[in-house]
């Protein structure tokens, strides 16, 4: 053993072979692989028709989520418009032909289609004189018919069924009114509010009707001016109206439909057009017509319109 040799079995480390033991190699590490420009030109391009049949089935999608959406706009719009236009058209030949029914069997019972006609109510099927002893203007029941005042009258006929006919000649406008503003009885034309006056009665006749879908009978009642006419056929005669207001208030303004002095017309739609935010009212006063004398001087000639509720005051 030679002088600062460790001796065998020493637990000494031996630093020096360590250190040999863990440096690596230089020629035992492997090299990178590299591709070639012919390898690298073909990823690029494998990468880029990834990248396209990805576009492709994207736009695939897009294009039938947009053909979906067309076909549903369609079909929406030949229902809504189309669909519901054919529905009232057939629905107002039928209301025309009951009318003119109506008409027809009425014509028989006037023996003086003036103020004071009298009927023959043994044979009175759809048209019977109204025997209240006082005028209630909030009354859905006949009005008042005495000696002094001997109004021509007739009884309501049943919702769904056929009412009358309301023409304005300055918006081209010639609709059958059907009794009742159910959904149903709207889908078929102008519905008259059956808790207000009949046409050519005391008190407020309101009617209402759709501006867009089922023929938008009222589409264009805000082209009317005051001073328009508005006539309205029923099976005691035809009652002329002249519109004195048209004013705009929101859907909660049901104070248009009160019942007051006098004979006047309301007619009620949507507005604007194609929405429900407001309501556009139109206001007219009987001025021509089988009972207009006979109510005029029930009234006296002093006739209210319906009024709005005093605004509330602030506790």
């Amino acid at each position: 053993m030679t002088p600062n040799t460790p001796p065998y079995g020493t637990n000494e480390p031996d630093l020096a072979g360590a250190d040999i033991a863990f440096r690596p190699d230089p020629g035992r590490v492997a090299a990178a692989p590299q591709l070639s420009p012919s390898a690298e030109s073909d990823a690029a391009s494998a990468e880029a028709r990834l990248r396209r049949s990805t576009s492709v089935r994207i736009m695939r999608i897009a294009g039938v989520a947009l053909l979906i959406a067309g076909l549903v706009a369609i079909g929406y719009v030949v229902h809504t418009y189309w669909l519901t236009d054919s529905r009232a058209a057939d629905a107002q030949e039928r209301l025309a032909a009951e009318l003119e029914e109506n008409q027809a069997a009425a014509a028989g019972l006037v023996e003086n289609p003036t103020v004071g006609a009298e009927w023959d109510e043994a044979e009175a099927a759809s048209v019977t004189a109204g025997d209240s002893l006082t005028y209630d203007p909030t009354s859905t029941s006949a009005p008042v018919t005495t000696e002094e005042f001997p109004l021509l009258t007739h009884a309501a006929p049943e919702e769904g069924s056929a009412l009358g006919r309301i023409l304005i000649p300055e918006i081209d406008l010639d609709w059958v009114i059907v009794e009742g503003v159910r959904p149903q009885d709207l889908a078929q034309g102008p519905g008259h509010m059956t808790w207000t006056a009949l046409p050519g009665h005391p008190g407020n006749t309101v009617i209402s009707g759709h501006r867009t879908t089922y023929g938008a009978p009222f589409l264009a009642l805000d082209e009317l001016e005051p001073g328009d006419e508005i006539s309205i056929e029923t099976i005691i005669g035809t009652h002329v109206y002249e519109i004195v207001d048209i004013i705009t208030v929101p859907p909660s303004g049901t104070w248009v439909t009160q019942q007051t002095d006098g004979s006047w017309l309301t007619l009620t739609t949507c507005h604007p057009r194609g929405r429900a935010s407001e309501r556009l009212i139109v206001f007219a006063r009987l001025v021509a017509g089988p009972n207009f004398e006979v109510i005029n001087e029930m009234f006296d000639g002093r006739w209210q319109l319906p009024e709005p509720p005093p605004p509330e005051q602030d506790a």
